[in-house]
């Protein structure tokens, strides 16, 4: 059985419950001895008091783990919340235009006058473009997140 919660910071944790959940408790002659717990008390020791709790089916979790960190527990379901998705792919494209900063041998913080110095207009510009990234491209359309994960500027394609 798995039980999703609500971490504090906004995400979702799953938690795999066991078959046969126990814990070994020490008795009065200080043996071990086998306890066994059922499902609300391994969720009570496992999950913060308060947290939003869900007990999942074994379909019940999104397939795709790209927006992990976005998951969210909403009417009843783990469900991706899509302005942070959006926010984690945006991070996704910051590290392909750091990539392509590599891949064309030039610093990302290299001063512009220095930059028109060395480098024809035409890679001048690219860079620029690449710059711009964060600040100009649009992932509002996207509203699932299959869509969302489509959207790549072509200049990083």
């Amino acid at each position: 059985m798995k039980v999703a919660f609500e971490e504090e910071n906004g995400g979702v944790s799953i938690l795999n419950i066991a078959k046969d959940p126990f814990i070994l408790e020490k008795n009065s002659e200080k043996a071990y001895v086998k306890k066994t717990l059922s499902t609300d008390d391994v969720i009570r020791m496992n999950v913060p008091t308060g947290a939003k709790t869900l007990i999942l089916g074994d379909d019940s979790l999104p397939k795709d783990f790209t927006f992990r960190k976005a998951w969210k527990i909403s009417k009843g379901k783990v469900v991706i919340d899509m302005d942070v998705a959006k926010d984690i792919h945006m991070n996704n494209l910051r590290k392909l235009r750091n990539d392509k900063f590599i891949e064309l041998g030039v610093p990302f913080k290299l001063h512009k006058l220095l930059e028109a110095a060395v480098f024809p207009p035409e890679t001048v510009s690219l860079l620029q473009e690449l710059r711009d990234i964060p600040q100009v491209f649009d992932l509002s359309a996207a509203k699932t997140p299959e869509e969302l994960k489509e959207l790549i500027p072509d200049i990083l394609k």
